[in-house]
């Protein structure tokens, strides 16, 4: 019954870089009351104003970094990886790191805000890799050197202590579940 019919099309701004989209509304029948006028097709495209996101660079090459004494990075590094563990038996400024080559702990400056199973990507520049209590750390992170990037469902891989013993190195900082 009306005369007018309108869309709307609101991009979200999700802060994640996707490519452009095109986008077409065409009125291809009529109903016999009606009759299309002389555009009957809309054609738009919605680009992303994102940036592309940086790489991070593997877990596992950021500890090899470390030779036995404080090493500082001063060149813009990012690690990129999965939180495995806040807020838990440790210090609330502490966040672990996961990706496919290693786990490591995170010192921020302060209290940081993260969430278990969230994907995030950390910019490490001006940090120092160091070891506390026998485990590797990179401290001196800001708060704001991180970028959310979402959410995974993180499965906990079960492992036995003699496992565990054998993979010493390769399982510092990841999350585990003991069997035994």
């Amino acid at each position: 019954g009306q005369a007018t019919v309108s869309f709307k099309i609101k991009p979200v701004n999700d802060a994640v870089q996707t490519a452009m989209r095109s986008v077409t509304f065409c009125i291809s029948t009529t109903s016999e009351d009606l009759e299309a006028g002389m555009q009957n097709q809309l054609n738009f495209t919605i680009a992303d104003d994102d940036h592309p996101l940086p790489t991070g660079t593997p877990i596992q090459t950021i500890r090899n970094t470390y030779m036995g004494t404080d090493t500082y990075l001063w060149t813009q590094t990012f690690i990129a990886g999965l939180v495995t563990s806040v807020n838990d038996n440790i210090d609330p400024a502490v966040a672990y790191i996961e990706d496919g080559t290693g786990g490591i702990a995170v010192r921020f400056t302060s209290n940081n805000t993260l969430t278990y199973g969230e994907r995030v990507i950390i910019n490490i520049q001006g940090s120092v890799i160091t070891e506390r209590n026998g485990a590797l750390e990179i401290k001196q992170v800001d708060n704001n050197a991180v970028i959310r990037t979402g959410w995974d469902i993180y499965v906990i891989p079960t492992y036995s202590v003699s496992d565990l013993y054998q993979s010493a190195t390769s399982m510092e900082g990841r999350v585990v579940s003991l069997s035994n």
